[in-house]
């Protein structure tokens, strides 16, 4: 009977190592297989997060480009229209009609650089804060030239020109400090 009771117990006691090993390896596994989803979760959650990231950089990108290309196009226009203006004027022809489609550009210039406050960067709109301050300036300036003097007043076209010629200069080096953040901007973008 002894051999039999300690068959009995041998067999219990594998049964249990059985049972309890298979319960300790399902375990394991369990965990394994926990700890695997995590890390994959987390892995597609960065991969998602990282997508989202590059279509938002693409995205700003993309506004950006096309908001500098609208203030070059706004500028180029404004600049066409005073240079109508400036050759009406050499001619002493009418210029009432051509000051009006400058104010126009003018106006246009404005509403194109006003996007800039919200896509920036702080370098791209203040150079295009300070292209409309220039453009401003030189667009009254040339107004001075295009509206006679009041017949009290004494005419000073000398100095009006030296003024055009001067506000002139500032818009063409408010233009360029803008094309440069731009450029600097988009450059420093396509590196990211």
């Amino acid at each position: 009977m002894d051999e039999e009771l300690a068959a009995l117990l041998a067999g219990a006691i594998g049964l249990a190592g059985a049972v309890l090993g298979a319960a300790v390896g399902g375990l394991a596994s369990y965990r394994a297989a926990k700890r695997s989803a995590e890390v994959a979760a987390r892995a597609l959650a960065e991969q998602v997060a990282g997508q989202a990231r590059y279509e938002q950089e693409q995205w700003v990108r993309q506004e950006r480009r096309q908001v500098y290309g609208d203030i070059n196009r706004a500028y180029a226009e404004l600049a066409a229209a005073l240079a109508a203006l400036h050759t009406a004027l050499s001619r002493r022809r009418p210029v009432q009609e051509l000051v009006e489609r400058v104010e126009e550009r003018r106006l246009q210039l404005s509403v194109a650089v006003s996007p800039t406050a919200m896509l920036g960067p702080v370098e791209v709109h203040d150079a295009a804060r300070a292209l409309i301050g220039a453009t401003d300036a030189f667009v009254a300036a040339y107004r001075e030239l295009a509206v006679p003097p009041e017949a009290h007043e004494q005419a000073q076209p000398d100095a009006v020109r030296e003024c055009v010629a001067d506000r002139r200069a500032d818009v063409h080096a408010c233009l360029s400090n803008f094309s440069t953040a731009c450029r600097n901007v988009l450059l420093r973008q396509g590196d990211s």
